[in-house]
């Protein structure tokens, strides 16, 4: 049992989202708000490629780019 509490605080969940689905982020939002256990719920988050893009390298972002838009 130890151990699981030693992983608890390393467990992060990440959904990666388009910003332009407004619809995903808003079920995101449903989905996060379920979870009752705040220390879980903090852990729950999402980010959108288009974020991502904005902080990458330059070969990363050039792909992205290509790719998406």
């Amino acid at each position: 049992m130890e151990k699981n509490n030693e992983l608890e605080g390393l467990l992060f969940f990440a959904q990666l989202i388009d910003e332009t689905r407004i619809v995903l982020i808003r079920e995101f939002h449903k989905v996060k708000s379920a979870i009752k256990i705040k220390s879980l719920n903090d852990r729950f988050n999402f980010l959108t490629w288009q974020e991502i893009s904005n902080s990458v390298g330059t070969d990363l972002k050039n792909y992205i780019t290509e790719k998406y838009f």
